[in-house]
């Protein structure tokens, strides 16, 4: 399963019971454009949808495993705009569905340390205008007070990341006891000049990938996201990519979580990682940061390890490379001869 996840905050709402509240009171907002032409008597759709047949908009309570249940509402968010043209060119209506622009998603509200958020199920690139719509028309101030699209408490620092980096490279990839996190992997990195997709998952590295992906680090360079590889609570594996203001793409998901309605398998993905995962890391990195474990002065050190690791690496690919060099020379020696 894959799926991308943009957060918002609602600022001034702090339980869930007081988010299905304004979802109930206020699930259909329906109304006529706020500018242009329109035809009489019809409305533009705007409505909090249940999400699926086996939801309501009421607040929902799914099972992680004995000890751990997590309460959410799962909902569609349906809006309908106005396109700027309404009309042919003999001055008739379009029809309907030529006339509006359309923006709908899944998203899944849940609870996290007092405060409420709210899960788009939407690409952050490639549906920029279709979150504006949902957050101007569904999630008006007036209903709901202010929120916070890509709330700080859940970003990460560029500090994070390599200390996430070292962590792996340098062979102590314990993240945390509780939860237990280990990482297994990072399979590529999104910076400031370069993405790169290429596997870090031990040994037998093509050259250039490994290559590639240390010269990155060691040029210190802004990182904008990274794709991950945990192993969570001992049988459970997560690859996703978190990106630096918390926005998360899961790519694979390896563990007992199976459902025959797969959103839930979703909804409770996405909860593992914005309510386990995701603090997990933040608060870890905090801990090592206290205990004096990562700091400026550290990070360099690992960047100068990992410009000693290219040196080695390349040594070691020219080292192949004269050997190669010197079998077909002898190869082609033998064929003459011959």
């Amino acid at each position: 399963m894959e799926f991308p996840v943009i957060l918002v905050r609602l600022d001034s709402i702090t339980t869930i019971e007081e988010a299905s509240k304004k979802v109930f009171e206020n699930s259909n907002l329906d109304a006529r454009p706020e500018r242009g032409e329109w035809p009489s008597g019809e409305t533009l759709r705007k409505r909090w949808q249940p999400g699926s047949r086996e939801e309501t908009i009421g607040v929902n309570t799914i099972k992680y495993n004995e000890e751990i249940n997590f309460k959410y509402i799962y909902l569609t968010a349906y809006v309908e705009r106005a396109k700027t043209t309404v009309k042919s060119p003999n001055d008739q209506w379009l029809d309907r569905s030529d006339r509006i622009n359309k923006a709908e998603s899944d998203v899944l509200f849940f609870e996290h340390d007092n405060n409420v958020y709210i899960a788009v199920y939407m690409n952050m690139t490639k549906s920029q205008y279709k979150l504006k719509f949902i957050l101007k028309d569904l999630l008006r101030e007036d209903i709901w007070g202010t929120t916070t699209l890509l709330p700080p408490v859940f970003h990460i620092t560029d500090s994070t990341y390599y200390w996430l980096l070292s962590k792996f490279l340098t062979g102590d990839k314990i993240l945390s006891e509780n939860p237990n996190m280990e990482i297994k992997s990072f399979t590529g990195y999104s910076g400031g000049h370069k993405d790169n997709e290429h596997s870090m998952s031990g040994e037998g590295e093509r050259i250039h990938a490994l290559l590639g992906t240390l010269a990155f680090i060691f040029g210190d360079d802004t990182l904008k996201s990274l794709r991950l590889s945990i192993k969570f609570n001992e049988n459970e594996n997560f690859l996703f990519e978190l990106a630096h203001q918390g926005n998360v793409r899961l790519i694979e998901y390896e563990g007992e979580i199976s459902f025959e309605e797969i959103h839930k398998e979703k909804i409770l993905l996405t909860l593992i990682l914005y309510k386990q995962i995701i603090p997990g890391i933040i608060k870890s990195f905090e801990k090592a940061e206290k205990d004096k474990d990562w700091n400026s002065q550290i990070k360099l050190q690992f960047i100068d390890y990992v410009g000693e690791q290219i040196i080695v690496k390349v040594s070691e690919e020219m080292k192949k490379t004269k050997e190669m060099q010197s079998e077909m020379a002898n190869e082609n020696l033998q064929s003459q001869l011959n």
